[in-house]
């Protein structure tokens, strides 16, 4: 989004791939009178006229909606609409993805379609300060809180990974961890937050609870 910005390129569509990506992102029939129109979306608007396309969480999608971006990010790129039109790539089209790894119910990406990716970029996981950061300004817990939430969150982090265990945690857990503690007090919001984790896993849920109340308790 910041590139579109900065490039001034409009930004036409962001979709969600988790629940917005159906068999009609390019455009479906809709009832008008006594027939059918067919209406383009904006991501056909986009493809034909230029502009910017973003499919967030796209290994959540399903992959039969998303087999018309194998042709579309081809060298010819191209799209055929339901009514039959063919649509051509705009030179101004640009095309961005963004995908958590290692997530329940989410897709491994065809490869054919991961290689039509021009540029891949991994993030990496924030660091402590940049977390503790992140903590301070969207909550009001107190720099040792912080601290001590962070190490909690690490020892979780670390344990899921030895474990090779299929639940994540996320700094987003950490400050919700984090807003919680604002009503009550950090291990009671632990059990609603940074616990609720471990999902149906009671066992799991318990060790997450032993760590945070080592700092808590």
């Amino acid at each position: 989004k910041l590139i579109c910005r900065d490039i001034g390129l409009p930004l036409i569509a962001v979709i969600n791939c988790t629940n917005n990506l159906d068999e009609f992102v390019l455009g479906k029939y809709i009832p008008e009178g006594n027939q059918f129109i067919f209406f383009r979306s904006e991501v056909t608007e986009a493809i034909e006229w230029g502009g910017a396309v973003v499919f967030e969480e796209i290994n959540f999608g399903n992959p039969k909606h998303m087999a018309f971006l194998n042709s579309l990010l081809d060298d010819n790129g191209f799209v055929r609409l339901d009514n039959g039109k063919v649509i051509k790539r705009h030179p101004c089209f640009r095309f961005f993805a963004t995908m958590n790894y290692g997530y329940a119910g989410t897709n491994s990406l065809n490869k054919a379609l991961f290689n039509r990716f021009e540029a891949k970029v991994r993030i990496e996981d924030l660091s402590d300060e940049q977390i503790k950061n992140l903590l301070l300004q969207k909550s009001s817990v107190t720099p040792k809180i912080a601290d001590d939430m962070i190490v909690v969150y690490r020892k979780v982090q670390t344990k899921i990974k030895n474990e090779q265990r299929e639940q994540i945690v996320s700094p987003r857990d950490i400050l919700n961890w984090a807003k919680q503690s604002e009503d009550s007090d950090p291990l009671t919001a632990a059990e609603f937050t940074i616990c609720a984790i471990s999902e149906d896993d009671e066992q799991f849920e318990e060790e997450i609870w032993d760590i945070a109340k080592m700092k808590f308790n």
